[in-house]
């Protein structure tokens, strides 16, 4: 009888999709992976409290914006200044086993004339835990290691609707012959719901963790030994998150102002890459000629997808020159997708050209 139980439950559960899951350190992301995630137009009045066990989401109706590539690397190929910083040994205060470009967690040294470029968020994900252990960053042109003195706890794992926690995380910069910045939050997590999620990338069993952050920063000043303290506005993100997406299928950010009043500054979801037609150039006048580069703005890589209307790509060629006109790079293109390495490139515009016979498009392209 107990199996017949037992068997009943999982028939309910693969038919109606929405059975609670548990979500583990296996369903996050690894080293040499990337993650396609598409960016919604922000709607202040889009629906996203309402959570609970056996809930049912439905965002089809969001409205894309363009996409990002989130690529994780192992902390080993990071900039040489930060490698040795944030290692992956186990007597690492700092230790990471990955990072990503692009983002940084907390807010970089506001009200200063400085230039932050070129960021490295470094992350150490385990069977226990998922956590962000700092950042580097080239600071007027200097690359800087800045570590978090404890590490920001994003998940706890095995994550389970119901589970609670929370972590403290900061870090501080002397700031040589004026005094220092320092930058200190509070992440608390509540695993608040369990259902189905729909996005525009399709259903999904999943499970809700909302995260509110309340942090403030300090500036202390040599010349008339007194800090200050400045609370910030307090941080929400609301993330959906399913088995086996490596990131959260669904994610919405807001900050909160006065008298609780929240607005959303994020939303973005897991998805698959959008290729958008663009015109090309032939003697028949055809223009649905698939093409695109991605991400765009590029940091330190970017991936040219190309499929021509005969499908043939003999003699493709693909050039990359810069305003001036100058040739960066030249090649030739056997396939639809190809990765470049642009981490030498100057900062600024170019202009991506494929050629295949008297096809031809052309696409800029901004590395930062």
């Amino acid at each position: 009888m107990k199996k017949i139980y037992l068997l009943s439950v999982a028939v309910v559960c693969v038919l109606r999709v929405n059975c609670q899951i548990t979500v583990t350190a296996s369903d996050f992301a690894n080293p040499g992976e990337t993650v396609v995630m598409s960016d919604a137009t922000i709607n202040q009045f889009l629906s996203y409290h309402t959570t609970g066990a056996n809930s049912i989401w439905d965002y089809s109706t969001l409205q894309y914006n363009g996409q990002h590539i989130d690529t994780f690397y192992k902390e080993t190929s990071a900039n040489p200044f930060y490698i040795l910083y944030f290692s992956n040994t186990s007597f690492n205060p700092h230790r990471s086993s990955m990072f990503i470009t692009g983002g940084v967690t907390a807010p970089i040294i506001p009200l200063l004339p400085l230039t932050i470029t070129n960021t490295e968020n470094f992350l150490y994900k385990s069977s226990s835990v998922y956590e962000d252990q700092g950042f580097g960053a080239d600071i007027n042109g200097i690359p800087f290691p800045i570590a978090f003195t404890h590490p920001d706890v994003i998940y706890n794992f095995p994550i389970d609707y119901g589970n609670t926690d929370n972590s403290t995380s900061g870090y501080s910069i002397n700031l040589p012959g004026t005094g220092y910045y320092g930058y200190q939050q509070t992440r608390t997590n509540k695993v608040d719901g369990w259902g189905t999620l729909t996005t525009p990338f399709g259903t999904f069993p999943a499970i809700r963790v909302m995260s509110e952050i309340a942090s403030y920063d300090t500036f202390y000043i040599n010349s008339v030994s007194q800090g200050i303290k400045i609370p910030r506005f307090k941080q929400r993100e609301y993330k959906w998150i399913g088995n086996g997406q490596q990131e959260p299928l669904l994610q919405i950010n807001t900050q909160v102002l006065f008298f609780n009043i929240e607005t959303i500054n994020i939303i973005q979801y897991r998805d698959s890459i959008h290729i958008i037609p663009v015109s090309g150039i032939d003697e028949a006048g055809n223009n649905d000629i698939a093409f695109a580069v991605y991400p765009n703005p590029a940091n330190a890589n970017f991936t040219v997808l190309y499929h021509p209307v005969n499908e043939n790509y003999d003699g493709t060629t693909l050039t990359a020159t810069d305003i001036s006109g100058r040739v960066i790079l030249s090649k030739s293109l056997t396939g639809s997708m190809e990765s470049f390495d642009a981490s030498t490139w100057a900062r600024g515009m170019y202009f991506i050209t494929v050629l295949n016979g008297n096809q031809r498009v052309v696409q800029k392209l901004v590395v930062q």
